[in-house]
C-alpha cells in the first residue's frame, strides 16, 4: 500500500470533527476511594467531587483500546522504514503508541518537531522510554521547509 494523506490515522480524531476528538489521561479514577477522602455533609464540597469524578470519567482515554486499533492500521504499512511526527507534545501518555509503532517495524528512522527546548526534553524521554535509538530533532519551520 502506497502512502496517502487519506491513508493517515488520526488516532485522537480530527480537527475538524470536534465530536470525535479524544482528550484526557489515563488514570481511572477511584470513586470509592475518592468517596472516602472527601465525605463530607457539606453541599459545596459534594458538587464539587461528583464534578471533579464526572470529568474524570468523561476525559478518560482508552489508549490500550486506540494502541490496539494503530497496531491492525499498521499491518496495512509492512515497509515503513521513517518515522516523521509533526507538532506532537511527545508526551509519556502517548508512549503507547509510539511503542506500537516502534514494535511494527524492525528498523525505523524518527524524525521528531519542536518548538522549544522543552520539547527537546520530552522527545528525548520519550525516546529513552520506548527505546527509539534512531531518532533526530528539527525545528517545525525546518521539516515545513519555512525558513
Amino acid at each position: 500500500m502506497t502512502f496517502s494523506v487519506e491513508s493517515v490515522l488520526y488516532i485522537h480524531g480530527k480537527a475538524d470533527d470536534s465530536e470525535k476528538i479524544v482528550l484526557g489521561h489515563v488514570n481511572i479514577p477511584n470513586v470509592r476511594a475518592l468517596e472516602k477522602t472527601l465525605s463530607s455533609d457539606d453541599a459545596r464540597i459534594q458538587n464539587a467531587y461528583s464534578d471533579a469524578t464526572q470529568y474524570l470519567q468523561n476525559f478518560y482515554k482508552p489508549v490500550n483500546k486506540i494502541a490496539e486499533n494503530l497496531k491492525e492500521y499498521l499491518k496495512a504499512f509492512p515497509d515503513v522504514k521513517q518515522i516523521k511526527t509533526l507538532g506532537h507534545s511527545c508526551n509519556i501518555i502517548d508512549s503507547v503508541y509510539f511503542q506500537t509503532i516502534s514494535a511494527a517495524y524492525d528498523s525505523l528512522n524518527w524524525e521528531f518537531s519542536y518548538h522549544s527546548d522543552l520539547d527537546k526534553c520530552s522527545i528525548d524521554n520519550l525516546c529513552l522510554q520506548c527505546e527509539i535509538k534512531k531518532y533526530e530533532m528539527k525545528q517545525i519551520d525546518q521539516i515545513m521547509n519555512l525558513q
